[in-house]
Formats: structure tokens, sequence, C-alpha cells
């Protein structure tokens, strides 16, 4: 399924390389790439509907507002309800987030290794 709408200029788009540190769940990553990916680069606000992200990344509605409160509890996307017509949009506005320090990578590989 294409989402020209959303696909800037070429076919691919930039994910810091500090968001695999932060400890995401494939659910909060796929969300957070997506929105990514829709970002305007000047602004660093998005606003595909709900459904149209859960259709991107293979997931319900209900899972997309899920993982997507827990990005705002991560602190990496603010969201700004708006109303067109019938359906309901938000705003959203991904934060710059400051690359994890030493101590907490180190203690994120140590995490990630005891789980395997």
């Amino acid at each position: 399924m294409r989402y020209g709408k959303y696909s800037g200029r070429g076919n691919f788009f930039s994910l810091p390389n500090e968001v695999f540190l932060l400890g995401l769940s494939a659910g909060e990553l796929a969300v957070y790439s997506f929105l990514k990916r829709c970002e305007n680069r000047k602004t660093h606000q998005c606003w595909p509907s709900i459904k149209t992200i859960g259709q991107a990344v293979g997931m319900s509605e209900n899972t997309v507002r899920k993982y997507i409160r827990r990005l705002e509890e991560r602190d990496l996307i603010t969201t700004e309800p708006t109303r067109q017509a019938e359906i309901s949009y938000a705003v959203f506005c991904l934060k710059k987030k400051k690359a994890p320090s030493f101590e907490a990578h180190a203690l994120y590989q140590r995490k990630f290794s005891e789980t395997k």
C-alpha cells in the first residue's frame, strides 16, 4: 500500500540511531517510525489519522492509541487533538530527544544481553 501523501522526498526517511537505545517495544518503534516518516522536517509535526497509522503498521486503532500513549509517557511525542468534520485527528509533534548517557547505554546493553 502506498502512502504518497506522506512520502516526502525520495523513498527513505531518517531515524535517529539513539531511538534503539531507549528500550522501545516493537509496537512503539513501529508507530514512532511511521510518525517520523510522516513528519514535516521543519515543524516536526504530522497529522495522519489513527486509522492510517494502523493500516501502515498493521495494528488495530486501539493498539495504535495504546502505543501513542506510551510514546507520550516517554516524552517522545506530544499530541494535540483536532477535529475536522466527523473524523477526529491529532497533530503529532515529535520531540528531539537527547542521546542517552553512556551509563544508560551500558545499562540497556546489560539488560539486553541478559534476555538472550
